[in-house]
């Protein structure tokens, strides 16, 4: 065997992978680069401040939805909260509260520091309008969560924002200092 014919027999498996790895060059040329997304600290004041509406309530149900609640694109997760009491806002029994990720079959969307819903929880969240419904003000940062161990009442109860390395506030506490605010 020749050369010429050693080389051409070899030619469509070289022609694969020069293919490969020119695919490969291109789709790492191509990846977006990835953003941190960083929380600035802000009071307990500056988010009822900036909130539309402060509630307390009990997570009912958690959904995933292909859309948001105008229709925006992309994964977004819908939660539905019973409402106990109204501190900011018009006061409601139930609403629905929404935030982008979640995940639907095989697709999953995460949004760095992203409030995340859990049935059954007791929330404090402070939210906005915008976009067709209401999203958590300061994203993880305007949902903060407890649990009522034992038959306690829900005045007992110690809540902590999501998202921070911070030690819980009693719940009278946070209700005080979210009042007062103008």
């Amino acid at each position: 065997m020749s050369s010429r014919e050693h080389t051409e027999r070899r030619s469509p498996g070289a022609r694969s992978l020069l293919v490969f790895v020119l695919t490969l060059c291109l789709a790492s040329a191509a990846v977006v680069p990835a953003y941190a997304t960083t929380l600035e600290d802000i009071s307990i004041e500056e988010l009822a401040a900036a909130s539309d509406l402060v509630v307390v309530g009990r997570i009912e149900h958690v959904a995933c939805e292909p859309r948001g609640p105008a229709g925006q694109p992309g994964i977004h997760s819908r939660a539905v909260i019973r409402v106990s009491e109204t501190w900011r806002g018009q006061s409601q029994t139930r609403l629905e509260v929404w935030v982008q990720g979640g995940r639907i079959g095989t697709h999953r969307r995460v949004v760095p520091n992203q409030a995340v819903f859990r049935q059954g929880e007791v929330v404090v969240l402070f939210a906005f309008e915008a976009g067709g419904g209401l999203w958590p003000t300061g994203m993880s940062r305007g949902l903060w969560a407890g649990s009522i161990e034992g038959a306690g009442p829900m005045s007992d109860l110690t809540v902590s924002p999501g998202g921070a390395m911070q030690v819980g506030l009693p719940l009278s506490e946070l209700r005080s200092r979210v009042v007062e605010t103008p």
